[in-house]
């Protein structure tokens, strides 16, 4: 699973909330956090890799498995 974020550089609190979700996704187990800034888009962004067995264990800890 791949985590994809991107908002507009003119977004209120745009870099705050790209750094906010790449704590939160580390936090969640995701690896290969990054983010990034692109001047010609103008668009900051945040992905990440989540382990098919970490996703696993998430859908079992909310189904009571």
């Amino acid at each position: 699973m791949t985590l994809f974020q991107s908002l507009h550089k003119d977004t209120p609190g745009a870099a705050a909330q790209i750094t906010a979700t790449a704590e939160d996704a580390r936090s969640l187990g995701f690896e290969n956090v990054e983010t990034h800034f692109e001047p010609q888009t103008g668009l900051h962004t945040v992905t990440g890799d989540l382990p098919a067995t970490t996703a696993q264990r998430a859908i079992d800890r909310i189904l009571g498995r």
